[in-house]
């Protein structure tokens, strides 16, 4: 009679735990609720931050830190990969529409590197000043 008593416990013990199991499944199943607010990309000021230092890189061949290739991209220490920035070369007037694509640069006293196709657009040379605008 012990014996029976103890299979009894072990079996109704094992259905209980099968039970427990089940639901445990089922709710590993289930697709998952989001429970806290998803994360959203703060808002860029789009106030003209005004003749900050620029240089020019090559950028042919190289992986930018966003692994996205674009033809008109820049490089900021700071703001969010695909940020679009319009970049003003005050010495002739001419604006282009870029991407940051890349961290940099890493010079003292520089705000912000363009690459080669930007340079070239803006008639931008070496070392100078350039505006820029996020949009």
């Amino acid at each position: 009679m012990k014996y029976l008593i103890i299979l009894f416990i072990l079996f109704y013990g094992s259905t209980a735990q099968a039970g427990f199991l089940d639901d445990l499944f089922k709710k590993l199943n289930q697709p998952m609720q989001p429970t806290q607010e998803v994360h959203k990309q703060k808002s860029i000021k789009t106030t003209a931050i005004k003749h900050n230092n620029a240089s020019w890189y090559n950028d042919t061949d190289k992986r930018t830190a966003s692994g996205i290739k674009t033809h008109y991209g820049v490089a900021h220490k700071s703001l969010p990969f695909g940020t679009k920035l319009l970049v003003t070369n005050p010495a002739n007037g001419k604006s282009v529409t870029a991407t940051v694509v890349d961290r940099g640069p890493y010079t003292p006293g520089r705000n912000i590197d363009v690459n080669q196709n930007v340079a070239e657009f803006l008639d931008f040379r070496g070392i100078g000043k350039l505006l820029f605008e996020a949009q």
